[in-house]
């Protein structure tokens, strides 16, 4: 196990079970918006590609990408990604911010009405990254 601290609290996570580890409910969309994050997410991105990879996520297999639609100030898609950790938070929530986008560290089980879809053995937590204009 790692260790990461992002202000006062404190992560453990398993980097390689992380990097090896893939959803098997989830399968990677081919649609024409969820090709279009994966291609051009670490690009727009790269601080916060780099972040999350030292959980030893792949940017290119989240467990869920929710295309919020065009954002027409900004004329470019909206999306929000879900990626899965194995580990463990020392709270419900840690909130981060990298190049304008929000990154909330959650326990499935403690927060309700967000993304759970998992057959990850705990304990894991999720990533939950939103505001990408891609």
């Amino acid at each position: 196990m790692r260790k990461m601290e992002i202000g006062t609290e404190e992560i453990m996570y398993d980097f390689n079970f992380t990097n090896v580890y893939r959803d098997k409910y989830n399968k990677q969309c081919m649609c024409e918006e969820c090709i279009n994050f994966r291609t051009n997410f670490y690009n727009k991105y790269e601080e916060v590609a780099l972040f999350i990879n030292q959980f030893g996520i792949n940017i290119n297999y989240p467990l869920e990408i929710v295309d919020c639609g065009i954002d027409d100030e900004k004329n470019k898609r909206e999306y929000i990604a879900y990626y899965l950790v194995k580990g463990t938070l020392s709270t419900s929530q840690i909130h981060k911010k990298i190049e304008n986008v929000d990154l909330i560290f959650f326990n499935p089980d403690e927060i309700k009405n967000k993304y759970s879809n998992s057959d990850m053995k705990k304990p894991y937590f999720i990533i939950e990254i939103s505001k990408l204009y891609i």
